[in-house]
């Protein structure tokens, strides 16, 4: 079976990672990360501070999505301000978070 989760776009990732984070669904949030990354990811959501995890929040808030770059095969995508954000895409269409 195929991972849907994610966005069509990067932006459209970042915003539902966000909205997952902010309603405490750590799992579903964690769901847009690439798939190795995954269970990581929700171990780190789910024992990290709080605060912590409020402050990146915020910085990703704060990311302009259009100041990025794709590599040149147009299927990674970096955004470094205020925050390092990678993302990547899947065969099936959907980009993944790599890294925060």
């Amino acid at each position: 079976m195929a991972d849907t989760y994610g966005g069509k776009t990067p932006e459209e990732t970042l915003v539902l990672f966000i909205k997952a984070v902010e309603k405490g669904d750590y799992e579903l949030a964690s769901k847009y990360f690439i798939i190795p990354k995954q269970e990581e990811e929700l171990e780190s959501l789910q024992t990290s501070p709080r605060e912590n995890i409020e402050n990146v929040v915020g910085l990703l808030k704060q990311v302009n999505v259009e100041e990025g770059s794709y590599n040149t095969d147009g299927n990674k995508y970096l955004v470094r301000k205020p925050i390092l954000v990678e993302f990547l895409l899947y065969p099936n269409g959907v980009w993944k978070i790599v890294e925060i």
